[in-house]
């Protein structure tokens, strides 16, 4: 019956890696869903923020169910109960698991206006569980989250608002030409998603710190990264995908960082995280 929940609670060694294709038609339908059936959250923006909540469910859960001790165990991010329960039974769970991750890091990735609680329907929370479940999000490289991330800021964005998402394949090759190291800095004023600075990240990942310093990758994204956004759900989405890489820093605001002579007025969080900005 594929309408009944798995005999058998899926571990990390069972999920599969979705193809590009397959997570950007799923993440559309969702987006697509929500907004037109979800009666909890009726605002778009609202929605997408809810909706955003339960991704990072479902990467908290890639990332402690990836980790070598756990890869047999049950992952979290999964269908509960049975035919008749799984509605109630999974949405309770995801609204559980949420307040966790909430709790954990409501002062490094949450705005001051987010709850403990993901205000969709069962029946949205569900059916994002049944969508993804089966595949890892969070897997051996950090390119499909990115994916998932800037597809679904992509999806979020309204007609006019003004914004472009550099895409991928732009991204690479222009961090490759600054060929940075450990040793330098990088702000990137305009971070949207982040997919600038996770790029910096994951290249002097790959060249300098490939033997398990994870410690020193650790310093380098505290010391070294840092981006701002006007956009609250881009800056969110930065913040959760550099924890995903344990990079240990979430130097990422929300704020005007290219009109400094506002700093002090309107965004003195800025001129606290990066000095004085000068007349």
């Amino acid at each position: 019956d594929v309408t009944a929940p798995p005999e058998h609670p899926p571990t990390w060694n069972d999920l599969r890696d979705p193809t590009e294709a397959q997570l950007s038609t799923a993440l559309k339908r969702l987006v697509a869903t929500t907004v037109s059936s979800d009666s909890r959250s009726v605002r778009r923006e609202e929605q997408l923020k809810e909706l955003l909540h339960v991704l990072l469910v479902k990467v908290e859960s890639d990332n402690v169910a990836s980790i070598k001790s756990n890869v047999d165990k049950s992952v979290k991010f999964r269908i509960y109960g049975d035919k008749a329960t799984m509605v109630k039974l999974t949405a309770e769970s995801i609204q559980g698991q949420f307040k966790e991750y909430f709790n954990k890091q409501r002062t490094r990735v949450f705005h001051r206006d987010d709850v403990d609680e993901i205000r969709l329907t069962d029946e949205t929370i569900f059916s994002v569980v049944d969508t993804l479940a089966s595949w890892k999000i969070l897997g051996d490289k950090v390119d499909l989250l990115a994916k998932a991330f800037q597809i679904f800021r992509t999806q979020a964005m309204k007609s006019g608002e003004g914004q472009f998402l550099t895409p991928q394949r732009i991204i690479r090759p222009c961090v490759m030409a600054m060929d940075v190291t450990s040793e330098d800095k990088v702000i990137d004023p305009a971070c949207g998603s982040g997919g600038f600075l996770i790029e910096a990240l994951r290249q002097v990942q790959d060249r300098e710190f490939q033997d398990g310093d994870t410690w020193r990758l650790v310093k380098f994204a505290n010391d070294g990264l840092y981006g701002a956004d006007m956009d609250p759900l881009g800056v969110k989405l930065t913040k959760a995908m550099m924890i995903a890489m344990q990079d240990g820093s979430t130097h990422t605001l929300v704020g005007d960082m290219v009109r400094r002579h506002l700093w002090k007025s309107q965004f003195p969080h800025l001129e606290q995280e990066l000095g004085d900005p000068g007349q």
